[in-house]
Formats: structure tokens, C-alpha cells, sequence
């Protein structure tokens, strides 16, 4: 059975624990001329982060570590509180259109599509439930689910865990295909999301692998790890990939905690360019970059063709970051304080800052256009509409 990391200060600890064989030096070298490198915040005030609305609903996290992300589909904003609760808001204005109590835990975000909203409990179950709040099935899963499923079409497919796939007729609920795989004894408490591409179905593991499903079988079409096991204590040998990885233009960008972030071929697996890294969060496409927040608190770009590192923002050093988003080509996260931050894509200057609130933003921002919305563990959700 996997033993799970339960806090952030254990994997902030962890992360000064290794330090020695784990070098942050190399990761995040800034020799090379053509890397910007920013240390603190450029904030222009004529830039232009207007706050349309701000709502608190529900408990949030109530304390635990859990990233419940919200979704948006046709004006409506859905999202979960850790108690059960489920949530329809008006995206315009944040009225609430509708809540729905589950009676058990909720421990990831919310995935809608094809009329219905899907989402994962601390019991091993993928429950569905229609636009309109109704009930509609719950199946069991074979593990505890961290992460949303992903729906596309007739297909809602969930990760659990324990390694393991499931993948289910949206409408009826009846499962489609099953697979898994070996996972190590000690991962975090985190996990990513599938991502479906076509007939394909893109995996980060927990062993540091990328796998590639069929969606309409469930079978292999390939594995690789990015990144390889070091030697040292059972915490230095985690190698997760938890941030959702990201297909583009046919690349497959993945990154691992304690390993690498790589570019993918999707037809075949093949490793185009392979960088140090450390992430436990997530990570954004922008119009010229992948941009990710790693795990000692540190914003990089890189550039998806080269892997070249673009600029590094060390503003956040040592800060509990959010996955970033990027909404009007400007990149959006959060931090462990309840402080919401734009940052520029062209060289990483933080442009406008923002305080959601008192409590911890573990989920990345949803962007929709202009608009951002950002969701704290304390409940607190705030839409914030961005003009550059």
C-alpha cells in the first residue's frame, strides 16, 4: 500500500533535506547569457488586473493539502469543497446557481463535460452528476483519485492513486477499459490529471514515466521515463510526476518531482531535449513558453523547442507556489499566503499582485478569455479580468 506525504512542510523539508544529492545548482543554473534572471517584483501599475467578483462558498480544503480545482463549461463555474459539497456558480457574477451535498469527502477538482460534472471522493469513487445538480452514477475506483478525471466526448477516463486507469461510458456510467501499473511504496500526496488527445490517452506516473494509452482500449502504445530513479533513502527516490502533463502541436511536455522536464514525441515516445527539474505542481503553455513553478518556490520558462531555460523568476524562492496558468498571454498562480501573482511571459517581472485571501491557493487558476479565476483552500474563489 503507498504511503502519502500528508503536508506541505514535510515536502518543503524534504526539499532541504536533499539538497546534498539532490543539486539544486545544476537544476537551476543561470550561466547561460541568453537567461533573464529576475530576483524580485517589477510591479507597473498601468497594468491592467481589474477584480470582477469575489465569493466564499464552502470549506475549501479544511486544512488538507488537496489541489480542487475548478472548471468552467458554457458560463457556468463548477467547484468542490472537501466536505461534499458541490458547486455551480454563474461565471458572470458568481451568483450560485445551484449546491449539492455529496455526504462524503471530495478530494479532487471538478471535470465537466457533455452535459455532466465529474469528480473523485476520499471513498474510491468517480461520481457524476448533471449540469443541472442531479445525480447520475458513481462507480468505484480502485483507489483514493487526487487529481480530476478527463472527459472528452462519451469518454470520462480516471486516475487513481494507486497507478491504476479506468475509463467510463460518460452517459451510462459502464466501464470501458481498465489498466495499471506497479507504483512505488512512497509517492507525495498529489497527482495529474489523464490527458486525451485524439485516440490517445497521455499519463505522468508515479515511477517518473510517461505512458500512452489507447483511449479506445485502454492498451499501451508506448512508456518512457523521463527521468531515472536516484539512489538514497525512500523520500530522496520519489520521482512523481504530478503536474498535468501538456500536448502540443504533437510534443508531449512532462516534468517530475527530483527529476527531469522533457519534450516528448506523442507518436512515439522519442525524448527530443531532457532538463534538470523539480515540480510537484504544474506547469503552462504560453505563446513561446513552457512555464512551470518548482518545487523551492522558483517560476522557469523554457523554451519548448530547445528546452533552453528563457528567464527565472526567484521573487517566490522558498514560497508554496501554485500550478501557473496563463490567461491573456500573462502567466496567473498563487502562493501559500493567499497572494495571487501576474507575472509577464516575456521575462518573468511580476506585474500586478493581488490577496485572495488568508489561506493557502494549491489550485492553479482556470482561465476563460480574459478572465481568471482563482480558488484557495479556505474557500475564497475571485474573479480576476486581465488587460494587457
Amino acid at each position: 500500500m503507498n504511503t502519502k506525504l500528508l503536508i506541505a512542510a514535510f515536502i518543503l523539508a524534504t526539499l532541504t533535506g536533499c539538497s546534498a544529492t539532490y543539486k539544486t545548482g545544476s537544476t537551476f543554473s543561470t550561466k547561460n547569457s541568453a537567461t533573464k534572471v529576475t530576483n524580485s517584483a517589477n510591479i507597473q501599475p498601468a497594468f491592467a488586473v481589474k477584480s470582477a467578483w469575489r465569493r466564499h462558498v464552502g470549506h475549501g480544503t479544511r486544512g488538507e493539502m488537496l489541489s480542487l480545482q475548478p472548471s468552467i463549461q458554457d458560463g457556468i463555474l463548477y467547484l468542490t469543497d472537501v466536505n461534499g459539497h458541490v458547486y455551480a456558480l454563474n461565471a458572470s457574477n458568481g451568483d450560485t446557481i445551484w449546491k449539492v451535498a455529496t455526504k462524503t469527502p471530495i478530494t479532487t477538482g471538478v471535470a465537466a463535460g457533455n452535459a455532466h460534472v465529474f469528480f473523485g471522493t476520499d471513498m474510491g469513487q468517480l461520481i457524476s452528476i448533471y449540469k443541472n445538480g442531479e445525480p447520475a452514477w458513481f462507480k468505484p475506483v480502485s483507489n483514493i483519485m487526487l487529481a480530476p478525471p478527463a472527459v472528452v466526448g462519451n469518454m470520462v477516463i480516471a486516475k487513481t492513486d494507486n497507478a491504476k486507469v479506468n475509463a467510463f461510458d460518460v452517459q451510462s456510467g459502464k466501464q470501458l477499459w481498465e489498466w495499471g501499473m506497479d507504483s512505488p511504496s512512497l509517492i507525495l500526496r498529489a497527482s495529474s490529471t489523464p490527458v486525451i488527445v485524439g485516440s490517445r490517452v497521455v499519463l505522468g506516473m508515479d515511477n517518473g514515466s510517461v505512458v500512452v494509452l489507447s483511449a479506445s482500449n485502454g492498451q499501451p502504445i508506448w512508456t518512457r521515463a523521463i527521468t531515472s530513479q536516484p539512489e538514497g533513502s525512500a523520500v530522496e527516490k520519489m520521482i512523481d510526476i504530478d503536474a498535468t502533463p501538456i500536448v502540443s502541436n504533437g510534443i508531449v511536455y512532462a516534468a517530475s518531482y527530483q527529476g527531469h522536464i522533457a519534450a516528448l514525441r506523442l507518436s512515439n515516445g522519442k525524448i527530443l531535449w531532457r532538463k534538470p527539474v523539480s515540480t510537484y505542481t504544474g506547469m503552462t503553455k504560453t505563446s513561446n513558453a513552457i512555464v512551470i513553478t518548482t518545487a523551492d518556490g522558483i517560476l522557469k520558462a523554457y523554451s519548448p523547442q530547445s528546452g533552453a531555460v528563457l528567464w527565472t523568476q526567484n521573487h517566490f524562492r522558498s514560497k508554496s507556489l501554485s500550478a501557473p496558468a496563463t490567461v491573456a498571454n500573462t502567466i496567473v498562480l498563487g502562493d501559500g499566503k493567499g497572494n495571487v501573482y501576474f507575472v509577464n511571459n516575456s521575462d518573468g517581472s511580476i506585474v500586478a499582485t493581488r490577496k485572495l485571501g488568508k489561506k493557502a491557493i494549491y489550485a492553479a487558476p482556470v482561465a476563460n478569455g480574459h478572465n481568471v479565476y482563482v480558488y484557495s483552500s479556505g474557500g475564497d474563489i475571485a474573479t480576476y479580468v486581465v488587460q494587457n
